[in-house]
């Protein structure tokens, strides 16, 4: 189980302990809306995906016209269909298309739906925008390597869609969000018979912007490093690891105050049961310490709040209650969002080791900076429905990553000015600094007496 993960889990059971805390099915959002904004945003920066003066027009669906010239711009053939002097049959293809439409008609790629239409105002399916995707990534259903009734079941199993997105294009109507989805996620797909992304062959060909396509591909690599830490650490034995949270907060004219939250994560998987305990103890602004523990042993899960609330459970109920985890949040599908998060990523190496650096953007240092107001500092109702005014000053990350391929540690600052409900400006000085042991090393967990635990209510 990953840090943030066993953080939101006791989070998470500390809720259901506490009646009508309990979150219901209809209260989880959808995040399918921000997930197709971030990949038409992002498409747009390469020149593979336009709008109109009427915007990305994500919710509405595509016609066949359009999935035909997304198909000839993943070709990376647009420069090249622009200039033809090609004609094509067709009666029903509108000005502005025309010339992706006599390149198709030219190279083999289309044969319309009859001599004399291509049928460009038809709806376009998922299954068919699939099959084209699947024809740009190399694949030739003329030769047997899919079907067109099997598009869909054949990008999921060579990994272009995963299993909620495939739910998703089944049962839902297909959108021009859901174009935009799609085409980004085979940008990150190998073409077949290849050792390249489809996203590096068109930047090889110069079908994309260079500096845009180092962008994207500098993210990827990022999170390839990230996510092979983390599979790691998910799957070691063991785990060791500890995190210090120092918080400065000041209101102008006032003496500032300091936070400070250290976390110890350790655990073992090596017995039949696991044996792991979490603490977490705060020092508030004046001084006063309190501790937060979670302990697993025996079968149990033993949990002491801030307020010295003692809570048993076994541990198949509380491996029920974490099953809501999947609940919070968007499904882990694409890379997406990271760019709309980060404004740059850097990846180098030094002394055998990786080092990624990356700096919030304006958007993901905003999010992180109304999550500190809101769990720590000031009650938001307080602003009337308004969020408050928030000025980023600094915002980055940096982690550091062992020759094999662990986190060895990572620092996190932020720093920024707001101004609290009665117009004071408050300023806030956040720094996050985490070590990690090498998964598998062995470790030593002291276990309490356990005596004083209530039994939680099922």
């Amino acid at each position: 189980m990953s840090k943030m993960k066993k953080a939101l889990s006791f989070l998470l059971i500390s809720l259901m302990l506490i009646p009508g805390t309990l979150l219901a099915a209809e209260e989880v959002p959808s995040y399918a809306a921000e997930e197709h904004l971030q990949a038409a945003e992002l498409l747009s920066e390469l020149g593979l995906f336009r709008g109109s003066d009427k915007g990305f027009e994500l919710e509405r669906a595509p016609s066949r016209i359009e999935a035909a010239v997304m198909l000839v711009r993943l070709l990376g053939k647009e420069a090249e269909a622009t200039a033809t002097t090609a004609a094509h049959p067709f009666t029903d293809v509108p000005n502005w298309a025309s010339k992706y439409i006599a390149y198709m008609f030219s190279a083999g790629l289309t044969k319309g739906t009859s001599e004399t239409t291509f049928d460009s105002a038809a709806l376009c399916s998922a299954q068919m925008y699939v099959t084209f995707v699947l024809r740009a990534l190399g694949y030739d259903d003329g030769k047997g390597d899919f079907t067109y009734n099997n598009a869909i079941t054949f990008a999921r199993m060579e990994n272009l869609l995963n299993s909620d997105f495939t739910k998703r294009l089944n049962s839902n109507d297909f959108i021009r969000g859901d174009m935009a989805l799609v085409s980004y996620c085979s940008l990150l797909c190998t073409v077949k018979d290849s050792e390249n992304l489809l996203l590096e062959k068109l930047k090889s060909e110069g079908a994309v912007p260079a500096a845009a396509a180092d962008r994207v591909l500098g993210y990827i690599r990022a999170y390839d490093i990230t996510s092979y830490a983390s599979y790691l650490e998910n799957t070691s034995a063991t785990y060791n690891q500890e995190e210090t949270e120092d918080i400065l907060y000041s209101i102008e004219g006032h003496q500032p105050f300091t936070l400070k939250l250290v976390s110890q994560w350790k655990g073992s998987y090596e017995g039949a049961l696991p044996v792991a305990s979490s603490i977490y103890t705060s020092t508030n602004w004046d001084g006063e310490k309190n501790t937060y523990t979670v302990y697993f042993s025996d079968g149990h899960v033993y949990i002491k709040d801030y307020s010295g609330t003692k809570t048993k459970m076994d541990l198949d109920f509380y491996n029920k209650l974490n099953e809501l985890d999947s609940m919070i949040g968007p499904p882990v599908y694409s890379t997406v969002g990271m760019f709309s998060k980060y404004s740059s990523c850097s990846v180098s190496e030094k002394d055998g080791k990786v080092v990624i650096t990356r700096t919030l953007s304006e958007r993901g240092a905003l999010e992180l900076a109304l999550y500190y107001i809101e769990s720590v500092f000031e009650n938001l109702d307080d602003y009337g429905g308004d969020e408050p005014i928030v000025l980023i000053r600094a915002a980055s990350q940096s982690y550091i990553f062992h020759e094999d391929g662990y986190m060895e540690s990572y620092t996190e600052t932020l720093d920024f000015d707001y101004m609290g409900p009665e117009d004071d400006k408050c300023t806030v000085s956040i720094s996050v600094k985490g070590k990690n042991a090498e998964p598998g090393t062995p470790v030593s967990i002291e276990l309490p007496s356990f005596s004083g635990y209530t039994e939680a209510i099922r």
